[in-house]
């Protein structure tokens, strides 16, 4: 099973507990989610300690998410810390120290 079906359904699990029924708007954002990473062409190995973090929210919240960020940097020093955030966001994120990769995402929009 893939790193990423395996994040999908533990995400799913979550969401069913918290709502009590299955979420299809969850499935369409997980699926671009995925094709997005798919797309970056990012590539990481068994050995490495991965984390995966999601940003879709306004400008104030990204701002807000850099000091999380930061604070999962210090915590996981070497691990390898790979930023999923909407395509107008990217901006913010580009030089951010923190992250080793950024891959932005056009939810709802057809390429």
């Amino acid at each position: 099973m893939s790193e990423f079906l395996a994040l999908r359904n533990q995400l799913y699990n979550i969401i069913d507990k918290q709502f009590h029924s299955p979420n299809m708007v969850f499935e369409e954002f997980y699926n671009e989610v995925e094709l997005a990473i798919n797309n970056s062409g990012l590539r990481t190995t068994n050995s490495e300690e991965n984390i995966l973090l999601l940003s879709f929210n306004g400008i104030g919240d990204c701002i807000l998410t850099t000091g999380f960020i930061r604070e999962v940097r210090k915590s996981y020093p070497n691990s390898n810390i790979t930023l999923v955030c909407h395509i107008s966001q990217k901006e913010l994120f580009l030089n951010c120290p923190y992250i080793n990769n950024l891959v932005p995402c056009a939810l709802g929009q057809q390429p």
